[in-house]
């Protein structure tokens, strides 16, 4: 049941930094080596960020975690 709720958390954490970015922006202030390096700068850190937090949360909110991780990092375990 934590996983589910953890994962539920992730995802809206995600969206909300996908959807509201501006805001984000706002509150964090810029990241310099996002402008430096992407091509729309913090807006895009935002919401590559978000996108990987929405990812990650329906991993775990799947209980997929786990198996996921050995398929990633398999590689370098064997």
């Amino acid at each position: 049941m934590l996983n589910f709720f953890i994962g539920l958390v992730l995802v809206g954490a995600g969206f909300l930094m996908v959807y509201k970015n501006q805001a984000f922006l706002e509150f964090f202030d810029r990241v310099d080596w996002a402008e430096a390096h992407l091509s729309g700068g913090t807006r895009s850190f935002y919401k590559l960020l978000g996108f990987i937090f929405i990812l990650l949360g329906f991993i775990w909110l799947t209980g997929l975690g786990e198996n996921f991780l050995f398929w990633a990092l398999g590689g370098l375990i064997r």
